[in-house]
């Protein structure tokens, strides 16, 4: 079977990060969920971080941009991330 990768671009998002990556969780046709943080709020950047632990998924790599690239060029970042 072929799989896929989520790419997620992320900035501040926190309250909707779970409803998004839950139904991707246990579906075999995602092979791996990339989230890109776009140098968000520290708090947020907590929040995620929490929200990922809580799943404890292997399918998710978390990566985080140093300074606020903006939506287009943290979606670039997002794609390059994946394997």
């Amino acid at each position: 079977m072929k799989t896929i990768s989520l790419a997620i671009p992320f900035y501040n998002t926190s309250r909707y990060f779970i409803d998004v990556v839950n139904s991707s969780l246990n579906n075999d046709f995602v092979s791996e969920i990339i989230v890109n943080d776009d140098a968000s709020s520290e708090d947020e950047w907590k929040k995620l971080n929490d929200i990922i632990n809580d799943l404890d998924s292997n399918k998710i790599k978390l990566f985080r941009n140093e300074n606020n690239l903006g939506g287009f060029r943290n979606k670039y970042n997002a794609v390059k991330n994946s394997t």
